[in-house]
């Protein structure tokens, strides 16, 4: 039995005795072929995603709420920032204060003029008041006083005196008797025609209750009407400039005497008393004695007094005589009929009229403000008009040159500036602008012709909100002198936002040489981090380096990392903790614990450099990390990584106390906080904005325990993923039921039962020197499922039947003997085994002897001469050799239950000296020279194996009355 290396031809030897070249040049060689280039370029690959996802070529920004610094934070550059208080005020205030859009319709004005020229034409035309149309008296109700009832008697005399003077309401009753009766006389105008039946009385009537009634002579004199009859006062605005008051209703009063109701009769000494009010102003109620003069004599120029007190019964003119309110009535209309007559007059009125329409056409007029507008702006100033269906142009007028009530004000003094800037004598001006200003008084005829449009108002306040928001108020900050955040206090969210903006306007002002400065010493710390890893694999797990796979996988889990934690580092967050820790996690399930450590903290260096982080986070998660690592040991149970994550939690949790103490930060507890700044804090933002160290450490190990069930989810994953198997998975995978099995057991029975004895025995050597022992008892179940296949050409498959080798050379022999590893390893991978499984079905074996083919073989060349020599390297399988200590131990394990069963006294020495032998023969085979199996491991795996199989096949004490053979 040969039990040295293979043979090795003349030319291997020759080369190898080759000269060794440069380093360099073999430095070269090693990369220069296709799959060593395609590691390298992962590696890179991953190398550059970390740097350009981090944004490795500027400073990071590395302040947090909750940070308190020790000295006060100056600003760095010059820089500004939107005051949001200032801003939102503005905003309002420029919403509020948007003018509202009115709709003008002015065909109600224009409507308003024609019929008001046509009135007062008629009105002055009438010669008589007796002819006065009802038309008239329904513009102007006041009228009603001078136009007398029908006369049954006389019909065609409507001055009689039995008849009396229209009134403008019922005169309460009162003694009919009088001492002297009063002689009527016709009262005439100034053309000569009757104007009213005048009764003189002397003595009047004693009022019905009280003294008699009297009225004091007043004064007449030429001159300039009072002020609150002709001219208007001095806080009222002229005919161009009205001012603003509330606009009244166009309703009439409901005490106004309608035109269309008779006259009640009264006494011809009767003196009604008639309302004072503006739009009264030409009432006349009362009854003269005196026949009027003419209208050029001075005393009749006088008209002022008498229409300011309607209520007198007469007054005193220039010459003696009294003239009362009728008379003067008459006398204006006369002094009108002269003014405006013929087409001259009637152009002029036509004229004046349209001037003092002509800017409401154009402006409108309104009663009230809408309430809509009110409920925005409650004491508006101007207000946007525009015409129906046309916003553009709109005009911007003042609100109190479109309010009804200060338009009617000033409308009286409008007409007269109108009629006396026409060349109209300044009486008769006055005479026409006041029956103009109570025809169209604001119970009478006045429209509104705005109306409130509420869709465009929206949109103009809307647009003046957006333009505030395009250009915010500002606060400035000087470099050098403007503090940003005091000292001692925790940073919070207004003074993250202000250092964030003082870290962009640093960021601007770099040069480009300080940019590619940091660019390149960022990316060469990175490298070199890579670097230190692969170097450390490459010493540890070299196989790693030789899986384009597998190193893939782990370069995309630490990228992955440090992107995530990126993310979660964020102040909404602050958990990069998690991510950190679920790396360390993962590469401890696929890889030992000295590699884990090293790939965790280099990642944890990754991500604080990344995110500006100072001694204190990257202590306190390099231990959470490092602690993860350490406690993770074997999954067996669904809940190891929970009480793994708690344990994390707990040392997470005193290593941030610790090192937080010795800093100089002082112990806390989570307070609540309020204000703007909590309100715009996110929700986890807010439990770590004040707390100091107690809180902080608290959500670090919070993080921890989130870890611990988030990997939980996820452990299915890593293991497909790496390709590695935990203890749960093992314990699913070793499951009797499994389809391989299954179909073991049936088509090869002794084969099952063989890999049985061979499990139970392998695990105890596994567990002898620290190796996984649930792997190798799971993979001693399947190592020979290959035999499924050709159940019978195996002897523990055989039973009584013959022999099938009987008919076949040793070389087909060789063939199908070792044909059950490919087999075996093909039905692994088609039932969706993972590699390490697959791994013990190829290795278990490893390169070894067929020893009884190739010993037929042997005596075949020595029986026949003329037969060929057989060669050893056709007898052998093809490998490869074990390439973990699982795997050795199931080789020896395999081995040894094998050769027990030939043992005709399996006594405990000489099971012990059949591991020995078949021991040194693997040995000096060369089969555990790439395990990294040492001499004192065999040496106890030996002795495992001699103690299991003893207990196997212990001897039994034979019974006195035991039948022999039982």
């Amino acid at each position: 039995m040969a039990s040295g290396s293979p043979i090795r031809t003349r030319s291997d030897r020759v080369a190898s005795f080759s000269p060794r070249s440069a380093p360099w040049h073999r430095g070269w060689q090693s990369f220069a072929s296709r799959e060593r280039l395609q590691r390298l370029a992962v590696a890179v690959a991953g190398l550059a995603f970390i740097w350009v996802f981090t944004r490795g070529w500027e400073p990071p920004f590395a302040y947090r709420t909750g940070f308190v610094p020790t000295r006060a934070i100056v600003a760095r550059a010059a820089f500004a920032v939107v005051d949001e208080e200032r801003t939102r005020d503005k905003r309002q205030q420029a919403f509020r204060e948007t003018p509202a859009y009115y709709t003008n319709n002015p065909v109600k004005i224009r409507e308003l003029a024609d019929p008001l020229l046509a009135d007062l034409i008629r009105l002055i035309e009438v010669e008589n008041l007796a002819q006065i149309p009802a038309g008239l008296r329904a513009r102007w109700p006041e009228l009603a006083a001078f136009t007398p009832p029908a006369n049954p008697a006389n019909p065609a005399n409507p001055a009689n005196p039995a008849n009396g003077l229209a009134t403008n309401g019922p005169a309460p009753a009162a003694p009919a008797t009088t001492a002297n009766p009063a002689p009527t006389a016709n009262v005439t105008n100034a053309a000569g025609t009757p104007v009213a039946s005048v009764v003189e009385n002397t003595t009047p009537p004693p009022a019905p209750h009280g003294p008699p009634a009297t009225n004091p002579p007043v004064e007449s004199k030429p001159g300039p009407a009072p002020p609150c009859d002709d001219q208007p006062s001095s806080d009222q605005p002229s005919s161009d400039q009205p001012s603003s008051d509330q606009p009244s209703s166009d309703q009439p009063p409901s005490d106004q005497p309608s035109s269309d109701q008779p006259p009640s009769d009264q006494p011809a000494s009767t003196v009604t008393p008639v309302s004072t009010t503006p739009a009264n102003r030409i009432a006349i109620a009362a009854t003269s004695t005196t026949p009027a003069p003419a209208a050029s004599t001075p005393a009749a120029a006088s008209t002022s007094t008498a229409l300011a007190d309607p209520t007198a019964a007469g007054t005193p003119g220039a010459s003696g005589t009294a003239t009362g309110p009728a008379q003067e009535f008459a006398r204006m209309l006369s002094e009108l009929r002269a003014a405006f007559a013929g087409k001259n007059g009637e152009a002029t009125l036509r004229n004046a009229i349209a001037g003092v329409f002509s800017e409401q056409e154009a402006i409108g007029l309104l009663r009230t403000l809408d309430k809509r507008h009110l409920d925005v702006d409650r004491r508006p100033q101007k207000i946007q008009v525009h015409r129906p269906g046309n916003l553009q142009p709109a005009m911007l007028v003042p609100i109190s040159n479109v309010m009804m009530d200060d338009f009617t004000k000033g409308l009286e003094a409008r007409f007269r500036n109108a009629l006396t800037f026409a060349g109209v004598e300044p009486s008769a001006a006055r005479d026409a602008a006041r029956l103009a200003a109570v025809g169209l008084g604001p119970a009478n005829l006045l429209p509104e012709t705005l109306v409130y449009n509420e869709e465009a108002t929206q949109k103009a306040r809307e647009l003046a909100a957006a333009e505030v928001d395009a250009a915010p108020e500002l606060n400035a900050f000087q470099p050098g002198r403007s503090t940003i955040a005091e000292g001692g206090k925790p940073l919070s969210i207004s003074n993250l936002r202000l250092l964030l903006e003082e870290h962009r306007a640093v960021l601007r002002e770099r040069s480009w040489i300080e940019r590619l400065g940091h660019s390149l010493a960022s990316l060469a710390i990175y490298a070199g981090l890579f670097a230190l890893c692969g170097l450390s694999i490459h010493h540890t797990r070299p196989a790693l380096l030789g899986d384009t796979r597998r190193l893939a996988a782990l370069v995309g889990a630490a990228a992955a990392t440090v992107a995530a934690s990126w993310f979660l580092s964020h102040d909404q967050w602050r958990a990069e903790g998690v991510p950190l820790t679920l790396f360390g996690l993962t590469v401890a399930v696929a890889y030992p614990r000295e590699l884990a450590l090293l790939l965790g903290a280099s990642t944890v260096l990754l991500v604080s450099l990344a995110l500006g982080h100072d001694l204190a986070p990257f202590i306190v998660l390099v231990a959470m990390v490092g602690a993860a690592v350490m406690a993770l040991g074997r999954i067996r149970t669904r809940t190891r990584l929970i009480y793994v994550g708690a344990a994390v939690a707990v040392v997470t949790f005193g290593v941030a106390l610790c090192v937080g103490r010795v800093l100089g930060q002082a112990y806390g507890v989570p307070q609540m906080i309020s204000g703007p700044i909590a309100d715009a804090a996110p929700p986890v933002a807010r439990a770590n904005m004040v707390g100091g160290l107690i809180s902080a450490a608290s959500w670090y190990s919070l993080c921890a325990i989130v870890a611990s069930f988030v990997m939980t989810g996820l452990l299915p994953f890593v293991e497909r993923l790496f390709d590695v198997q935990t203890d749960m998975s093992l314990l699913e995978l070793g499951d009797p039921r499994h389809p391989l099995l299954q179909e073991l057991v049936r088509r090869a029975p002794g084969t099952y039962n063989h890999s049985i004895n061979v499990a139970s025995i392998a695990e105890s050597a596994a567990e002898a020197i620290g190796a996984n022992s649930l792997l190798v008892r799971v993979g001693a179940y399947f190592h020979d499922i290959g035999k499924t296949l050709t159940p019978h050409y195996f002897i523990e498959n055989q039973g009584s039947e013959p022999s099938r080798h009987q008919g076949l050379g040793p070389a087909m022999s060789t063939l199908v003997i070792i044909a059950h590893v490919k087999d075996g390893a093909n039905l692994a991978r088609q039932h969706g085994l993972p590699q390490s499984i697959i791994d013990f079905i190829e290795q278990h074996h490893g390169t070894t002897l067929v020893e009884y083919v190739f010993r037929q073989a042997t005596r075949l060349k020595e029986n026949d001469a003329e037969a060929a020599e057989p060669d050893e390297a056709s007898f052998r399988y093809p490998g490869p050799r074990p390439q973990t200590r699982e795997s050795a131990v199931l080789m020896l394990a395999d081995a040894v239950e094998s050769a027990s069963r030939t043992l005709v006294d399996p006594a405990p020495a000489r099971i012990e000296s059949l591991v020995r032998d078949i021991s040194r023969k693997r040995l000096l085979d060369d089969q555990f020279s790439e395990c990294g199996l040492t001499l004192e491991q065999l040496h106890t795996i030996e002795q495992s194996l001699v103690k299991s199989l003893s207990a196997v096949y212990h001897g039994r004490v034979k019974y006195p009355d035991q039948p022999s053979g039982s």
